[in-house]
This record gives structure tokens, C-alpha cells and sequence, in this order.
């Protein structure tokens, strides 16, 4: 009777997650082809495929945006964590004074809002020649996905690692042999959701994007918003399942590299 019920208690769970995260899928795969759907209709009136089409027409111009797009997000991932272990090496050797210096120091970006923190700094780029470049903009980006990823990679690398790393190196490991031998490998799970969080900011980020790349550097995001603007809900949501699909091949890569990570045989073939 106790088993059943579990299971009961274990489908009804599972049940309540597949609708919360497939039933706003759903939702975009029919706004995506729907032309009119007025309250209180539980169905839409009219179907169409302008979205799509759209989409078709726009072929070349998305692609150059969606590469731009992912070479910016991406890179500040992979500059964020490359920050983030640095930033961890440095703050296991302190004490618990500096510490909590340095840790304030992180989350210093997330406390500022972004419409601040953009206004202030874009006429420091301006005199810096970094307003409307690439550049500007994947340094605005960074700002904020640093704390996410420095938070995580702190907490993890604070354990056993430096020790292990020691023990090693007093065996006579190279610095290169215990990064790629131990390091990254016992953080490979965090530097994973690190770099998810950091791609994930960069790449759904609008206001740095449209105020310091000043229309000229264009994403993903900065595509969408005016559709949304003029509640044009079908572009939009065409545009949206665009997102999630490279968000999704995106965590599909990263997760294959941090398992290919934490197996002993790649690592030993890389040594």
C-alpha cells in the first residue's frame, strides 16, 4: 500500500513538472502559427504560417545575427569562468576578513540595476572608442554573468580541491597536469551551470545590448523585443523557440564536454 501510494505521490510530482515545463512550449509552438486567438476562445480562429515565412526571409541576416549572438555568448561565458577559478584560487589563500571582502565585490554588479549601471558607463565608452563595438558590449555582458559563475566556482573550489592540488604538485605534478588532472575536472559539474547561467544572461540580455551596442551590434534578443513591443505574439514566439532550441544544443555541448571532463581514460589520453 506504501509503494503504491509513492508511486502515486511520484507520478502526480512528475506530472505537475512535464506540465510546468511543456505546457509554455506548447503555448509558443501554437502562438507560432496562430493568426488570431481573441478571449475568451479556448482555440485560436485563424491559423497562419507568416511566422515561419518570416523567418525564411530573414535566412541570411538571422544567421549572421545567431552566429554573432552565440560567439559573444559563449565568450563571456568562457572568459567568466576563466575569471571565476582565478578569482577562487586567490580567495581560499585569504582570511575570513578579506573573504567576505572579496565576496561582496562579486555580488557588487548584481546589486546595481542593469538601466543604472548601463547609463553610467556608456559615456565612459564613448571617450573609450567601445560604444556600438562588439567589444563594449561583451564587456557589459560580463559584469553581469561574473557574480553567478564566481559564486559557484568559489563555493566549490573552497572544499578539498586545494588540497588535493598540493598533494599533487608535493608528488611532483606539473601546474598544467593538476589544472586539467584535478581542478577542472572536480569542477567540471559547476563550471557546467556556470557557464549555462553566463550564456544564459548574455545571450536573453537586451537593455546593455541595445544602449552600449547603440542598434548597431544585434542579438537574438534585441530582435524579439520590438515584435513583443508591437504584440505581434507569432513572430515572437517563432523567434522564442529559436532561443530555446540554441539554449538547449548549447547545454547539450557544454554537459558532453563536462562528462568528457570527469572520465578518467579521456583525461589520461590528454596527459
Amino acid at each position: 500500500m506504501k509503494s503504491m501510494l509513492k508511486k502515486g505521490q511520484a507520478f502526480l510530482f512528475m506530472s505537475v513538472i512535464g506540465v510546468v515545463i511543456f505546457l509554455p512550449l506548447l503555448l509558443l509552438g501554437v502562438w507560432s502559427v496562430t493568426a488570431r486567438w481573441p478571449w475568451p476562445n479556448l482555440l485560436p480562429t485563424s491559423w497562419t504560417a507568416r511566422g515561419w515565412l518570416q523567418l525564411q526571409l530573414e535566412g541570411r541576416e538571422l544567421t549572421h545575427v545567431l552566429g554573432g549572438n552565440l560567439i559573444l555568448s559563449i565568450g563571456v561565458s568562457v572568459v567568466a569562468l576563466v575569471i571565476a577559478v582565478m578569482t577562487a584560487k586567490v580567495y581560499v589563500t585569504q582570511s575570513k576578513h578579506k573573504q567576505r571582502l572579496i565576496r561582496l565585490l562579486v555580488i557588487l554588479p548584481l546589486l546595481v540595476p542593469a538601466t543604472v549601471f548601463g547609463m553610467g558607463i556608456h559615456p565612459l565608452f564613448i571617450r573609450l572608442q567601445l560604444a556600438n563595438t562588439l567589444v563594449g558590449v561583451g564587456i557589459g555582458h560580463l559584469l553581469y554573468s561574473l557574480p553567478y559563475a564566481q559564486l559557484l566556482v568559489m563555493n566549490a573550489y573552497a572544499g578539498e580541491i586545494p588540497r588535493l592540488e598540493e598533494q599533487a604538485m608535493l608528488l611532483g605534478a606539473s601546474p598544467l597536469t593538476v589544472l586539467w588532472s584535478i581542478t577542472l575536472p572536480l569542477l567540471a559539474p559547476v563550471l557546467l551551470v556556470g557557464f549555462i547561467m553566463g550564456y544564459i544572461v548574455s545571450f536573453s540580455q537586451y537593455f546593455l545590448t541595445q544602449l552600449l551596442g547603440g542598434g548597431v551590434i544585434q542579438t537574438l534578443a534585441t530582435r524579439i523585443f520590438p515584435y513583443l513591443q508591437a504584440n505581434d505574439r507569432t513572430i515572437a514566439s517563432v523567434y522564442s523557440l529559436i532561443f530555446l532550441a540554441l539554449t538547449l544544443v548549447i547545454f547539450w555541448i557544454a554537459d558532453y564536454a563536462a562528462k568528457r571532463m570527469t572520465n578518467p581514460s579521456y583525461r589520461k589520453g590528454q596527459l
